[in-house]
């Protein structure tokens, strides 16, 4: 096989479930599969290097890489030689530095939050992760103190992931039913318990992919489970969340999961759950839907919607 080149873009690389993979995977990918042409050294922005990658886009996705793109052809040359089309020939898209890149004001809201709100537990009442995980799926469309008022006497009732996974469907939803969209919850929760026992051992997992394999289990959910219990970064966006940092700038995205993702890239992973938390706890305390308080916001001097 000829040599040829390719370009890597700095873009970030995901894993198969959904998280960035890390800056150390990344490197060590570069540095033990290619070498850098010294002839047209790296430049702001991309990565250029020279050698076939004789790997399968099947290793890849077994150590976890999802981001990776056939390539075309070669962006070094001015005439745009195709590459040989083969499935070894393939752009994988890394990331060679922190994926973070704040910039000063954000820097300085997320600090500032981060000391006005250092509170980072949990707005749910629980004792168990099991109890935690339950609670969470209750609190779609619903508020926390409603939730708050009727996991006692589910709990109660039924206390274990055994218990619920053989509870009756109509006791559930008698039990569920305050909470609304009762009917989905209790067949969620129901569901969700029966797979922990079948699958886990009754344990809750942790990871990204297997939270949300489990019914009525989303994005959101699964970084409140890897926040609260493991420590793990996490943007845990919600309505409070994604009202306070869209008033403030940091993204004007609508949807869940780009407003994650756009977050990530401007907050510190040690600090995106504590973050997460404290941006939560402002949009109810003073960034409310209607009437803020801005006057006696913190952050009143950096925020753009102020007026």
């Amino acid at each position: 096989m000829t040599e040829r080149s390719a370009t890597f873009s700095r873009s970030n690389i995901f894993s198969n479930t959904g998280e960035k993979a890390p800056f150390s995977v990344a490197l060590f990918l570069a540095n033990s599969l290619q070498r850098k042409d010294e002839s047209n050294p790296a430049r702001t922005g991309d990565l250029r290097l020279r050698r076939p990658l004789l790997y399968p886009a099947e290793l890849w996705t077994q150590i976890g890489l999802a981001g990776f793109e056939p390539a075309k052809s070669c962006s070094q040359s001015k005439r745009r030689r195709p590459l040989d089309h083969n499935p070894y020939m393939v752009a994988i898209i890394m990331n060679m530095e922190d994926h973070c890149q704040p910039n000063p004001q954000t820097a300085q809201i997320v600090e500032i939050l981060l000391a006005t709100y250092p509170d980072t537990s949990s707005f749910l009442n629980y004792r168990t992760p099991f109890e935690l995980l339950i609670a969470v799926i209750l609190s779609a469309q619903c508020t926390d103190a409603k939730v708050n008022e009727v996991t006692p006497g589910l709990f109660r009732a039924y206390p274990t992931p055994e218990a619920l996974a053989a509870a009756p469907l109509p006791s559930l939803e008698k039990l569920l039913y305050s909470t609304g969209f009762y009917k989905a919850k209790a067949s969620y929760v129901k569901e969700t318990s029966r797979i922990l026992c079948d699958q886990y051992q009754g344990e809750v997992p942790l990871g990204m992919a297997e939270l949300t394999a489990l019914p009525g289990v989303g994005r959101k959910t699964a970084n409140v489970m890897r926040g609260h219990l493991a420590g793990l970064p996490a943007v845990i966006v919600d309505t409070h969340f994604k009202r306070v940092v869209r008033r403030l700038g940091l993204t004007d995205e609508h949807e869940p999961e780009k407003i994650e993702r756009a977050v990530q890239t401007l907050i510190p992973e040690d600090k995106q759950f504590r973050f997460s938390m404290a941006a939560n706890r402002h949009g109810r305390e003073l960034c409310t839907a209607r009437n803020p308080l801005c006057p006696e916001c913190p952050v009143a001097r950096q925020c753009p919607s102020r007026s």
